[in-house]
């Protein structure tokens, strides 16, 4: 499978989308034996991993979240399985059977900020000299990826604001 950054955020690897080397994924399950199965490795650095040398049972794959990313969307590969936040699980795997594809899709967080101020000449730029204010309430509005979104964050003493770690979406301040 791949650990990678999803540029679009559609949980296909494209032109453009990089691996995320050193990620931490982890294989548990029961073999055909009826023992428990616990493997973890780090991805290459083009974010590809592979548990090699396993016997038949049936396995779920799961990917610990890289620091600095959002979880995106994540596949079953050709062995199947249910997809869950950064796992999946009930991947049955068979005497001499390889499966692949299976897709882990991070996203880089976006962020926007801003200043309220005191525009003392009126002209709707920030000039030097003119004050923040501090202690307003903005608000932040709109749909990401995953559905509605309220934030809201209260200005600093120089008047300034941040609203980070946002998923891709259409937004209103």
């Amino acid at each position: 499978g791949r650990v990678f950054g999803d540029i679009d955020d559609d949980g296909v690897v494209d032109p453009g989308d990089n691996g995320i080397a050193g990620a931490t994924v982890t294989l548990t399950g029961t073999d055909d034996l009826g023992n428990p199965v616990t493997v973890t490795t780090t991805t290459a650095a083009d974010g590809t991993y592979s548990f090699a040398n396993l016997r038949p049972g049936t396995y779920t794959v799961t990917e610990t979240q890289p620091a600095g990313f959002l979880d995106g969307k994540d596949t079953a590969g050709t062995g199947g399985g249910t997809v869950g936040a950064d796992t999946v699980s009930g991947v049955v795997l068979g005497a001499g059977q390889s499966v692949d594809g299976y897709l882990f899709a991070e996203l880089s967080p976006s962020s926007m900020t801003g200043r309220v101020w005191n525009d003392l000449d009126d002209d709707g730029v920030a000039d030097p000299g003119e004050p923040g204010i501090a202690g307003v309430t903005v608000t932040l509005t709109g749909t990401d990826d995953l559905g509605p979104v309220t934030r809201t964050a209260t200005t600093a003493a120089d008047g300034g604001y941040a609203f980070t770690n946002l998923r891709p979406g259409t937004y209103t301040i």
